[in-house]
Protein backbone atom coordinates (compact mmCIF):
# COMPACT_ATOMS: atom_id res chain seq x y z
CA UNK A 1 0.00 0.00 0.00
CA UNK A 2 0.78 3.63 0.35
CA UNK A 3 4.07 3.66 2.34
CA UNK A 4 5.19 6.38 4.90
CA UNK A 5 6.92 8.94 4.06
CA UNK A 6 10.35 10.33 5.72
CA UNK A 7 12.84 12.78 5.47
CA UNK A 8 15.53 11.63 2.90
CA UNK A 9 19.12 11.72 4.28
CA UNK A 10 22.46 12.41 2.23
CA UNK A 11 23.72 8.97 0.95
CA UNK A 12 26.67 8.51 -1.56
CA UNK A 13 26.17 6.71 -4.47
CA UNK A 14 27.35 3.24 -5.34
CA UNK A 15 27.42 1.67 -8.64
CA UNK A 16 27.43 -2.58 -8.23
CA UNK A 17 28.39 -4.90 -10.55
CA UNK A 18 26.98 -6.00 -13.84
CA UNK A 19 25.70 -9.11 -12.75
CA UNK A 20 24.29 -7.80 -9.31
CA UNK A 21 21.56 -7.07 -11.58
CA UNK A 22 19.61 -10.46 -11.03
CA UNK A 23 20.43 -13.08 -8.76
CA UNK A 24 20.87 -16.44 -9.90
CA UNK A 25 20.63 -17.90 -7.09
CA UNK A 26 18.45 -21.28 -7.45
CA UNK A 27 17.78 -21.97 -3.86
CA UNK A 28 14.50 -23.74 -3.72
CA UNK A 29 13.47 -22.19 -0.69
CA UNK A 30 14.64 -18.39 -2.00
CA UNK A 31 12.51 -18.56 -4.75
CA UNK A 32 9.03 -20.00 -3.19
CA UNK A 33 9.89 -17.12 -0.49
CA UNK A 34 10.14 -14.99 -3.74
CA UNK A 35 6.34 -16.31 -5.00
CA UNK A 36 5.11 -15.17 -1.54
CA UNK A 37 6.04 -11.94 -1.64
CA UNK A 38 4.71 -11.40 -5.00
CA UNK A 39 1.30 -13.12 -4.39
CA UNK A 40 0.96 -11.15 -1.27
CA UNK A 41 1.75 -7.93 -2.49
CA UNK A 42 0.03 -8.86 -5.67
CA UNK A 43 -3.10 -9.56 -3.42
CA UNK A 44 -2.85 -6.46 -1.60
CA UNK A 45 -2.47 -3.84 -4.44
CA UNK A 46 -4.95 -4.88 -6.91
CA UNK A 47 -7.78 -4.02 -4.58
CA UNK A 48 -5.64 -0.63 -4.36
CA UNK A 49 -6.20 -0.13 -8.28
CA UNK A 50 -9.54 -1.21 -8.22
CA UNK A 51 -10.22 1.50 -5.56
CA UNK A 52 -8.35 4.72 -7.43
CA UNK A 53 -9.58 3.30 -11.08
CA UNK A 54 -13.47 4.27 -10.33
CA UNK A 55 -12.00 7.71 -8.56
CA UNK A 56 -10.06 8.62 -11.79
CA UNK A 57 -13.10 7.49 -14.48
CA UNK A 58 -16.04 9.10 -12.77
CA UNK A 59 -19.17 11.08 -13.74
CA UNK A 60 -19.35 10.96 -17.78
CA UNK A 61 -16.04 8.83 -17.94
CA UNK A 62 -17.61 6.12 -15.04
CA UNK A 63 -19.43 3.71 -17.68
CA UNK A 64 -15.78 3.18 -19.20
CA UNK A 65 -14.12 2.66 -15.44
CA UNK A 66 -12.71 -0.98 -16.52
CA UNK A 67 -10.21 1.02 -19.10
CA UNK A 68 -8.73 2.72 -16.28
CA UNK A 69 -7.98 -0.18 -14.38
CA UNK A 70 -6.57 -2.06 -17.47
CA UNK A 71 -3.58 0.57 -17.72
CA UNK A 72 -3.15 0.67 -13.81
CA UNK A 73 -3.29 -3.38 -14.30
CA UNK A 74 -0.75 -2.93 -17.22
CA UNK A 75 1.40 0.04 -15.93
CA UNK A 76 2.20 -2.30 -13.08
CA UNK A 77 3.30 -5.50 -15.32
CA UNK A 78 5.38 -3.11 -17.25
CA UNK A 79 7.43 -2.19 -14.07
CA UNK A 80 7.31 -5.69 -12.76
CA UNK A 81 8.90 -7.02 -15.24
CA UNK A 82 11.67 -4.26 -16.41
CA UNK A 83 12.28 -2.32 -13.25
CA UNK A 84 14.18 -5.32 -11.34
CA UNK A 85 15.53 -6.58 -13.96
CA UNK A 86 17.33 -3.04 -15.11
CA UNK A 87 18.52 -2.26 -11.11
CA UNK A 88 21.30 -2.57 -9.03
CA UNK A 89 19.88 -3.48 -6.42
CA UNK A 90 19.13 -6.66 -5.01
CA UNK A 91 15.88 -6.61 -3.51
CA UNK A 92 14.17 -4.09 -6.16
CA UNK A 93 10.50 -4.69 -6.65
CA UNK A 94 8.40 -2.17 -8.67
CA UNK A 95 4.98 -1.58 -8.86
CA UNK A 96 2.25 0.63 -10.32
CA UNK A 97 1.97 3.55 -8.14
CA UNK A 98 -1.52 4.96 -8.70
CA UNK A 99 -3.06 6.64 -5.16
CA UNK A 100 0.21 9.46 -5.32
CA UNK A 101 -1.41 11.27 -7.63
CA UNK A 102 -5.31 11.10 -7.90
CA UNK A 103 -6.10 14.31 -6.99
CA UNK A 104 -4.21 15.68 -9.82
CA UNK A 105 -5.41 13.00 -12.05
CA UNK A 106 -8.40 13.40 -11.45
CA UNK A 107 -8.76 17.01 -11.70
CA UNK A 108 -6.72 16.34 -15.31
CA UNK A 109 -9.55 14.11 -16.33
CA UNK A 110 -12.50 16.17 -14.96
CA UNK A 111 -11.30 18.70 -17.01
CA UNK A 112 -10.89 16.57 -20.22
CA UNK A 113 -14.49 15.50 -19.62
CA UNK A 114 -15.79 19.22 -19.56
CA UNK A 115 -13.64 19.93 -22.60
CA UNK A 116 -14.54 17.02 -24.90
CA UNK A 117 -18.26 16.46 -25.41
CA UNK A 118 -19.64 12.53 -24.45
CA UNK A 119 -18.86 10.87 -27.72
CA UNK A 120 -16.40 8.82 -29.60
CA UNK A 121 -13.82 11.27 -28.85
CA UNK A 122 -14.28 11.07 -24.71
CA UNK A 123 -12.76 7.82 -24.04
CA UNK A 124 -9.84 8.01 -26.18
CA UNK A 125 -8.95 11.32 -25.11
CA UNK A 126 -8.83 10.18 -21.24
CA UNK A 127 -6.85 7.30 -21.96
CA UNK A 128 -4.63 9.17 -23.57
CA UNK A 129 -3.90 11.90 -20.76
CA UNK A 130 -3.07 8.94 -18.52
CA UNK A 131 -0.70 7.33 -21.30
CA UNK A 132 0.50 10.96 -21.97
CA UNK A 133 1.06 10.93 -18.06
CA UNK A 134 3.02 8.42 -17.56
CA UNK A 135 5.89 9.29 -20.49
CA UNK A 136 5.95 12.64 -19.30
CA UNK A 137 7.11 11.01 -15.93
CA UNK A 138 9.20 8.77 -17.42
CA UNK A 139 11.12 11.82 -19.77
CA UNK A 140 11.26 13.55 -16.35
CA UNK A 141 12.48 10.97 -13.97
CA UNK A 142 15.28 10.01 -16.86
CA UNK A 143 16.49 13.74 -16.94
CA UNK A 144 16.69 14.32 -13.39
CA UNK A 145 18.76 10.95 -13.19
CA UNK A 146 21.07 11.48 -16.32
CA UNK A 147 21.70 14.83 -14.44
CA UNK A 148 22.03 13.19 -11.35
CA UNK A 149 19.62 15.44 -9.50
CA UNK A 150 18.65 12.88 -7.52
CA UNK A 151 20.01 14.92 -4.28
CA UNK A 152 18.22 18.22 -4.68
CA UNK A 153 15.09 16.49 -2.34
CA UNK A 154 17.57 17.15 0.42
CA UNK A 155 17.41 20.90 0.11
CA UNK A 156 12.98 20.85 -0.01
CA UNK A 157 12.06 22.34 3.48
CA UNK A 158 10.79 19.08 5.57
CA UNK A 159 7.38 21.64 6.12
CA UNK A 160 7.02 21.84 2.92
CA UNK A 161 7.76 18.42 1.94
CA UNK A 162 5.40 16.28 4.57
CA UNK A 163 2.91 19.37 4.32
CA UNK A 164 2.30 18.74 0.90
CA UNK A 165 2.14 14.72 1.26
CA UNK A 166 -0.44 15.11 3.74
CA UNK A 167 -2.40 17.61 1.68
CA UNK A 168 -2.72 14.78 -1.01
CA UNK A 169 -3.95 12.75 1.96
CA UNK A 170 -6.64 14.69 2.71
CA UNK A 171 -7.99 14.84 -0.16
CA UNK A 172 -8.16 10.91 -0.46
CA UNK A 173 -10.22 11.22 2.53
CA UNK A 174 -12.62 13.06 0.76
CA UNK A 175 -12.36 10.86 -2.68
CA UNK A 176 -13.08 7.91 -0.54
CA UNK A 177 -16.47 9.69 0.60
CA UNK A 178 -17.40 10.06 -3.11
CA UNK A 179 -16.72 6.86 -4.17
CA UNK A 180 -18.65 5.41 -0.72
CA UNK A 181 -21.78 7.98 -1.04
CA UNK A 182 -21.58 7.78 -4.81
CA UNK A 183 -21.65 11.39 -4.52
CA UNK A 184 -18.91 14.29 -5.57
CA UNK A 185 -18.16 15.06 -1.58
CA UNK A 186 -15.87 18.44 -1.47
CA UNK A 187 -14.78 20.75 1.36
CA UNK A 188 -17.96 23.17 0.57
CA UNK A 189 -20.34 20.33 -0.10
CA UNK A 190 -19.96 18.47 3.54
CA UNK A 191 -23.93 18.89 3.70
CA UNK A 192 -23.62 15.48 1.12
CA UNK A 193 -22.70 13.27 3.96
CA UNK A 194 -26.01 13.81 6.17
CA UNK A 195 -28.29 13.26 3.67
CA UNK A 196 -31.20 10.25 3.51
CA UNK A 197 -29.33 7.61 3.69
CA UNK A 198 -25.79 9.09 3.45
CA UNK A 199 -24.11 7.60 6.53
CA UNK A 200 -25.23 4.11 6.02
CA UNK A 201 -23.36 4.74 2.85
CA UNK A 202 -20.19 5.92 3.71
CA UNK A 203 -19.82 4.95 7.28
CA UNK A 204 -19.05 1.37 6.95
CA UNK A 205 -16.55 2.54 4.12
CA UNK A 206 -14.79 4.59 6.65
CA UNK A 207 -15.04 2.13 9.79
CA UNK A 208 -13.25 -0.33 7.89
CA UNK A 209 -10.41 1.87 6.53
CA UNK A 210 -9.47 2.92 10.45
CA UNK A 211 -10.35 -0.36 11.41
CA UNK A 212 -7.67 -1.34 8.43
CA UNK A 213 -4.78 1.27 9.57
CA UNK A 214 -5.27 0.11 13.30
CA UNK A 215 -5.42 -3.28 12.58
CA UNK A 216 -2.16 -3.01 10.29
CA UNK A 217 -0.21 -0.68 12.75
CA UNK A 218 -0.22 -3.13 15.99
CA UNK A 219 0.13 -6.11 14.42
CA UNK A 220 3.32 -6.20 11.59
CA UNK A 221 2.44 -9.34 9.98
CA UNK A 222 2.95 -9.21 5.96
CA UNK A 223 0.15 -11.68 5.52
CA UNK A 224 -2.48 -9.24 7.69
CA UNK A 225 -3.76 -7.09 5.17
CA UNK A 226 -4.18 -9.70 1.85
CA UNK A 227 -5.52 -11.89 4.34
CA UNK A 228 -8.29 -9.28 5.50
CA UNK A 229 -9.12 -7.70 2.08
CA UNK A 230 -9.67 -11.66 0.82
CA UNK A 231 -11.81 -12.45 3.74
CA UNK A 232 -13.59 -9.53 3.47
CA UNK A 233 -15.00 -10.29 -0.43
CA UNK A 234 -15.37 -13.92 0.59
CA UNK A 235 -17.88 -13.01 3.73
CA UNK A 236 -19.52 -10.35 0.91
CA UNK A 237 -20.03 -12.80 -1.83
CA UNK A 238 -21.40 -15.48 1.00
CA UNK A 239 -23.57 -12.78 2.48
CA UNK A 240 -25.48 -12.00 -0.66
CA UNK A 241 -25.43 -15.59 -1.80
CA UNK A 242 -27.01 -16.34 1.46
CA UNK A 243 -29.94 -13.57 0.92
CA UNK A 244 -30.30 -14.60 -2.87
CA UNK A 245 -28.86 -11.24 -4.71
CA UNK A 246 -27.35 -11.16 -7.47
CA UNK A 247 -24.96 -9.08 -8.48
CA UNK A 248 -27.35 -6.64 -10.79
CA UNK A 249 -29.16 -6.44 -7.81
CA UNK A 250 -26.26 -5.71 -5.63
CA UNK A 251 -25.21 -3.40 -8.61
CA UNK A 252 -28.31 -1.31 -8.87
CA UNK A 253 -28.08 -1.12 -4.95
CA UNK A 254 -24.97 0.65 -5.36
CA UNK A 255 -23.04 -2.18 -3.20
CA UNK A 256 -20.93 -3.08 -6.13
CA UNK A 257 -19.55 -0.80 -9.01
CA UNK A 258 -21.25 -0.42 -12.11
CA UNK A 259 -22.76 -1.12 -14.71
CA UNK A 260 -20.36 -0.36 -17.02
CA UNK A 261 -20.43 -0.03 -20.95
CA UNK A 262 -20.62 -3.07 -22.94
CA UNK A 263 -17.92 -2.18 -24.93
CA UNK A 264 -15.84 -1.33 -21.44
CA UNK A 265 -12.80 -4.23 -21.43
CA UNK A 266 -9.63 -3.91 -19.39
CA UNK A 267 -7.05 -4.49 -22.83
CA UNK A 268 -6.71 -2.87 -24.85
CA UNK A 269 -7.71 0.37 -24.20
CA UNK A 270 -8.17 1.44 -27.31
CA UNK A 271 -7.88 0.06 -30.68
CA UNK A 272 -5.40 1.77 -33.59
CA UNK A 273 -8.79 3.72 -34.92
CA UNK A 274 -9.35 5.58 -31.73
CA UNK A 275 -5.77 7.34 -31.92
CA UNK A 276 -7.45 9.52 -34.53
CA UNK A 277 -10.15 10.82 -32.44
CA UNK A 278 -7.87 11.74 -29.77
CA UNK A 279 -8.38 16.15 -29.14
CA UNK A 280 -4.85 16.57 -28.64
CA UNK A 281 -5.86 20.27 -28.37
CA UNK A 282 -7.47 19.50 -24.77
CA UNK A 283 -4.32 17.40 -23.77
CA UNK A 284 -2.22 20.67 -24.75
CA UNK A 285 -4.40 22.81 -22.51
CA UNK A 286 -3.38 20.52 -19.64
CA UNK A 287 0.45 21.34 -19.51
CA UNK A 288 0.76 22.70 -15.99
CA UNK A 289 -1.04 19.44 -14.86
CA UNK A 290 0.80 17.01 -16.56
CA UNK A 291 4.12 18.86 -14.97
CA UNK A 292 2.68 18.91 -11.39
CA UNK A 293 1.69 15.09 -11.94
CA UNK A 294 5.60 14.52 -12.85
CA UNK A 295 6.90 16.51 -9.57
CA UNK A 296 4.59 14.73 -7.31
CA UNK A 297 6.07 11.45 -8.89
CA UNK A 298 9.84 12.70 -8.46
CA UNK A 299 9.08 13.30 -5.04
CA UNK A 300 7.35 10.57 -4.01
CA UNK A 301 10.16 8.30 -6.07
CA UNK A 302 12.92 10.01 -4.25
CA UNK A 303 11.13 9.87 -0.38
CA UNK A 304 11.08 6.09 -1.17
CA UNK A 305 14.42 6.02 -2.27
CA UNK A 306 15.58 7.09 1.01
CA UNK A 307 12.88 4.56 2.53
CA UNK A 308 14.09 1.83 1.09
CA UNK A 309 17.95 2.80 2.43
CA UNK A 310 16.69 2.94 6.16
CA UNK A 311 14.90 -0.21 5.92
CA UNK A 312 17.18 -2.18 4.14
CA UNK A 313 20.43 -0.79 5.39
CA UNK A 314 22.16 -0.77 1.85
CA UNK A 315 22.94 2.18 0.32
CA UNK A 316 21.30 3.09 -3.39
CA UNK A 317 22.24 5.17 -6.18
CA UNK A 318 19.23 7.03 -6.44
CA UNK A 319 19.99 8.03 -9.97
CA UNK A 320 20.47 5.35 -11.40
CA UNK A 321 16.63 4.45 -10.14
CA UNK A 322 15.55 7.38 -11.63
CA UNK A 323 16.92 6.42 -14.84
CA UNK A 324 15.45 3.23 -14.75
CA UNK A 325 12.21 4.43 -13.61
CA UNK A 326 12.01 6.77 -16.39
CA UNK A 327 12.65 4.34 -19.01
CA UNK A 328 10.45 2.09 -17.88
CA UNK A 329 7.49 4.29 -17.72
CA UNK A 330 7.98 5.89 -21.25
CA UNK A 331 7.34 2.44 -22.25
CA UNK A 332 4.70 2.08 -20.16
CA UNK A 333 2.93 4.89 -21.75
CA UNK A 334 3.45 4.01 -24.97
CA UNK A 335 2.09 0.41 -24.38
CA UNK A 336 -1.03 2.27 -22.72
CA UNK A 337 -0.49 1.53 -19.05
CA UNK A 338 0.63 4.15 -16.30
CA UNK A 339 3.27 5.17 -13.88
CA UNK A 340 5.35 2.74 -11.81
CA UNK A 341 8.35 2.28 -10.11
CA UNK A 342 9.85 0.99 -6.73
CA UNK A 343 8.13 1.55 -3.36
CA UNK A 344 9.32 0.62 0.43
CA UNK A 345 7.16 -1.99 1.16
CA UNK A 346 7.88 -4.82 -1.47
CA UNK A 347 11.09 -4.28 -1.07
CA UNK A 348 11.60 -4.57 2.71
CA UNK A 349 9.03 -7.44 2.46
CA UNK A 350 11.49 -9.17 -0.10
CA UNK A 351 14.11 -8.46 2.38
CA UNK A 352 13.01 -9.68 5.38
CA UNK A 353 12.20 -12.83 3.84
CA UNK A 354 15.18 -12.72 1.53
CA UNK A 355 13.26 -13.24 -1.90
CA UNK A 356 16.17 -10.71 -3.71
CA UNK A 357 14.82 -10.18 -7.60
CA UNK A 358 13.73 -10.73 -9.96
CA UNK A 359 10.93 -13.75 -8.73
CA UNK A 360 8.37 -11.19 -6.54
CA UNK A 361 8.07 -8.67 -9.04
CA UNK A 362 7.51 -11.24 -11.57
CA UNK A 363 5.20 -13.14 -9.32
CA UNK A 364 3.02 -10.18 -8.96
CA UNK A 365 3.22 -8.94 -12.78
CA UNK A 366 2.07 -12.61 -13.84
CA UNK A 367 -1.24 -12.89 -11.18
CA UNK A 368 -1.63 -9.04 -12.43
CA UNK A 369 -1.55 -10.66 -15.92
CA UNK A 370 -4.79 -13.41 -15.05
CA UNK A 371 -6.37 -10.58 -13.64
CA UNK A 372 -6.48 -8.41 -16.95
CA UNK A 373 -7.13 -12.28 -18.53
CA UNK A 374 -10.03 -12.78 -16.42
CA UNK A 375 -11.73 -9.36 -17.86
CA UNK A 376 -14.16 -6.63 -16.11
CA UNK A 377 -16.62 -9.51 -14.35
CA UNK A 378 -13.82 -9.29 -11.86
CA UNK A 379 -15.30 -6.23 -10.48
CA UNK A 380 -18.70 -7.31 -9.48
CA UNK A 381 -16.70 -9.62 -7.08
CA UNK A 382 -15.30 -6.54 -4.72
CA UNK A 383 -17.89 -4.28 -2.45
CA UNK A 384 -17.88 -0.58 -2.60
CA UNK A 385 -17.33 -0.46 1.34
CA UNK A 386 -14.15 -1.96 0.92
CA UNK A 387 -12.73 -0.15 -1.79
CA UNK A 388 -14.12 2.77 -0.08
CA UNK A 389 -12.15 1.76 2.74
CA UNK A 390 -9.17 1.03 1.29
CA UNK A 391 -8.73 4.83 -0.03
CA UNK A 392 -9.49 6.06 3.33
CA UNK A 393 -6.93 3.23 4.57
CA UNK A 394 -4.09 5.06 2.32
CA UNK A 395 -5.13 8.35 3.18
CA UNK A 396 -4.72 7.65 6.94
CA UNK A 397 -1.37 5.93 5.95
CA UNK A 398 -0.16 9.17 4.36
CA UNK A 399 -1.42 11.78 6.93
CA UNK A 400 -1.38 10.80 10.15
CA UNK A 401 2.96 10.46 10.68
CA UNK A 402 3.30 14.12 8.81
CA UNK A 403 0.03 15.81 10.72
CA UNK A 404 0.50 13.84 13.98
CA UNK A 405 3.69 12.18 14.51
CA UNK A 406 5.79 14.36 13.67
CA UNK A 407 4.77 16.69 16.53
CA UNK A 408 7.80 15.76 18.93
CA UNK A 409 10.68 15.82 16.10
CA UNK A 410 9.52 19.10 14.63
CA UNK A 411 9.95 22.93 16.18
CA UNK A 412 6.70 24.60 16.93
CA UNK A 413 7.08 26.80 13.39
CA UNK A 414 7.91 23.62 11.66
CA UNK A 415 5.01 21.85 12.56
CA UNK A 416 2.00 24.46 11.98
CA UNK A 417 3.71 24.98 8.37
CA UNK A 418 3.24 21.41 8.16
CA UNK A 419 -0.73 22.06 8.63
CA UNK A 420 -0.76 24.93 7.19
CA UNK A 421 0.58 23.61 3.64
CA UNK A 422 -1.78 20.45 4.44
CA UNK A 423 -4.60 22.70 4.55
CA UNK A 424 -3.60 24.83 1.71
CA UNK A 425 -3.22 22.10 -0.77
CA UNK A 426 -6.60 21.19 0.19
CA UNK A 427 -8.22 24.89 0.65
CA UNK A 428 -6.49 26.03 -2.52
CA UNK A 429 -5.43 23.43 -4.68
CA UNK A 430 -1.79 21.24 -5.31
CA UNK A 431 0.10 23.72 -6.51
CA UNK A 432 -1.36 26.50 -4.71
CA UNK A 433 -0.80 24.80 -1.84
CA UNK A 434 2.94 23.94 -2.38
CA UNK A 435 3.86 27.21 -3.73
CA UNK A 436 2.27 28.92 -0.43
CA UNK A 437 4.65 26.29 1.07
CA UNK A 438 7.88 27.26 -0.35
CA UNK A 439 7.07 31.10 0.27
CA UNK A 440 6.77 30.92 4.10
CA UNK A 441 9.40 28.39 4.13
CA UNK A 442 11.56 31.28 2.25
CA UNK A 443 10.21 34.12 4.69
CA UNK A 444 11.19 31.72 7.58
CA UNK A 445 14.39 31.26 6.30
CA UNK A 446 14.93 34.55 5.73
CA UNK A 447 14.06 35.99 9.47
CA UNK A 448 16.24 33.31 11.13
CA UNK A 449 19.14 34.17 9.20
CA UNK A 450 18.70 37.64 9.27
CA UNK A 451 19.54 37.13 13.29
CA UNK A 452 22.77 35.59 12.71
CA UNK A 453 25.80 37.48 12.82
CA UNK A 454 27.54 37.56 9.40
CA UNK A 455 30.67 38.48 11.01
CA UNK A 456 32.79 35.46 12.67
CA UNK A 457 35.95 37.56 13.76
CA UNK A 458 36.96 41.37 14.06
CA UNK A 459 40.48 42.66 14.16
CA UNK A 460 43.18 45.59 12.96
CA UNK A 461 45.92 45.23 11.17
CA UNK A 462 47.61 46.35 14.48
CA UNK A 463 47.59 42.66 15.71
CA UNK A 464 46.69 40.43 12.93
CA UNK A 465 49.77 39.84 10.70
CA UNK A 466 50.69 37.80 7.56
CA UNK A 467 53.05 35.38 7.48
CA UNK A 468 55.46 38.13 4.90
CA UNK A 469 59.19 38.74 6.26
CA UNK A 470 59.25 42.58 6.36
CA UNK A 471 61.96 44.66 7.38
CA UNK A 472 61.99 46.74 11.00
CA UNK A 473 61.11 49.80 9.34
CA UNK A 474 58.26 48.25 7.99
CA UNK A 475 56.91 46.67 11.20
CA UNK A 476 57.35 49.46 12.73
CA UNK A 477 55.11 51.86 10.26
CA UNK A 478 52.35 48.84 10.36
CA UNK A 479 52.46 49.05 14.28
CA UNK A 480 51.63 52.94 13.72
CA UNK A 481 49.13 52.91 11.15
CA UNK A 482 47.58 49.30 11.41
CA UNK A 483 44.58 50.53 13.48
CA UNK A 484 43.74 52.19 9.84
CA UNK A 485 43.22 48.87 8.18
CA UNK A 486 39.98 46.64 9.59
CA UNK A 487 40.23 42.88 8.99
CA UNK A 488 36.89 40.93 8.95
CA UNK A 489 36.15 37.20 8.99
CA UNK A 490 32.59 36.49 7.77
CA UNK A 491 30.34 33.14 7.68
CA UNK A 492 27.55 31.87 6.14
CA UNK A 493 25.74 32.61 2.86
CA UNK A 494 26.09 37.31 2.26
CA UNK A 495 23.48 38.93 1.19
CA UNK A 496 22.64 42.29 -0.09
CA UNK A 497 21.23 43.27 3.55
CA UNK A 498 24.10 41.41 5.43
Amino acid sequence: MTPAFSHPRPMQETVAPQSARIDRSTNPATLFNGVIVGAVMAFSLMPEWMAVAPLLFSGKLGPHMPVCLGMLLLGNIVAGMYIPLRRNTRYAFASCRAAQSVPILATLLAHIAAAVPDGPALVPTAVAAIAVSAIVVGIVFFLVGWLKLGGLIRFIPYAVLHGFLAGVGLFLVFFALSLATGSTVTISHLSLLWGEGALLKWGPAVAYGVALFFITNRWKHPLLLPGILVATVLLFLAAIQLAGIDSATAMTRGWILGPFDENARLWPPLDLADLARVEWSVLLQQWGLFGLIALIYVLDLLACSAGRVAAIQQEEDVNEALRVSGASNILSGCLGGYVGYEGVIGSKLSYKLGAPKPVPALTCAAITAVVMMLGESILSTVPKFMLGGLITFMALSIIVEPLFGSRRRTTLIEYLLVWGVALAVLFFGVAEGAACGVLVSLGIFVVSYSRLNVIRFSGTGAKIRSVVSRSQAAEQWLGRTGDCTQILRLQGYIFFGT
